[in-house]
């Protein structure tokens, strides 16, 4: 069998929905599975030994990548503690892909998640620091330019790299429950509680990322008031909205400035 997943050997490809590497590649070259705008889940033997940092260029739908082991043969379900992680940080940094995926094929073989924190926080802290609009530029595979929709519009880069960050911090704080106060003080300083509203739509975490949310005590005002503009119809978290008022001190209630 090959050993590896050759360059562009899936490049461009939009029917590409979910992949499972075989068992004993050890080697993912450049562009393999880069501008797969449907990919979504990849399962990863734990025999990968390298990893291009240009292999899932431009996969913005990816959201599970799965370690599973190769002595089993197949991919099974393997523990998905941090596929999610994994996933978005690979879309985050492609420069760090290798180490990232080293990192998680360690965890799952120690059955130790934590082995994965250091290295991701510390990625996480200079992600943070970015400038929003640092990195914009046209898609481009090897010499080959691959323009679709919003990639041109720098405004729709930076909202989309803001929700980038919100949805690494939440997701981070998922998994790993101890927060870090840099994290909370990067919510606060850009105002991230009504970019949080994005991840409403990040089934099947939403309900863990909204528990998140009220728990970490920052909404205002007016994040108040944009999440209860999209939650007519959400019985559940309407409710959870409006307990705000019951958890809020007098001089902090954000439901003052609205008149609830």
């Amino acid at each position: 069998m090959d050993y590896w997943i050759p360059k562009k050997a899936h490049l461009n490809d939009r029917t590409l929905r979910e992949e499972t590497v075989p068992a004993g590649v050890r080697v993912i070259e450049d562009w393999a599975y880069a501008g797969c705008k449907n990919l979504t889940k990849v399962s990863l033997p734990d025999t990968i030994e390298s990893v291009s940092s240009k292999a899932f260029a431009g996969c913005e739908a990816l959201r599970e990548m799965h370690i599973y082991p190769a002595s089993d043969g197949a991919a099974g379900d393997p523990d998905k503690q941090i596929s999610h992680l994994l996933a978005l940080s690979v879309r985050a940094w492609p420069a760090g892909t290798q180490e990232l995926i080293r990192k998680a094929i360690e965890a799952e073989k120690e059955e130790d998640c934590s082995i994965f924190q250091d290295p991701f926080d510390a990625l996480l802290s200079a992600y943070l620091e970015e400038p929003d609009d640092a990195g914009f530029a046209p898609f481009l595979a090897g010499g080959e330019e691959d323009y679709d929709g919003e990639e041109n519009d720098v405004d729709a880069f930076v909202r989309k790299k803001r929700e980038e960050k919100v949805h690494l911090i939440y997701e981070r704080m998922r998994i790993f429950p101890d927060h870090a106060e840099w994290m909370l003080a990067f919510l606060k300083k850009h105002r991230c509680g009504a970019a949080f509203t994005f991840l409403l739509r990040e089934e099947p975490y939403m309900r863990q990322y909204m528990d998140l949310f009220f728990r970490l005590r920052i909404p205002e005002a007016e994040d108040v008031q944009t999440l209860l503009s999209l939650c007519a119809e959400d019985v559940e978290l309407r409710s959870r909205v409006l307990g705000i008022r019951a958890q809020a001190g007098p001089d902090t209630d954000p439901f003052d400035a609205l008149g609830l």
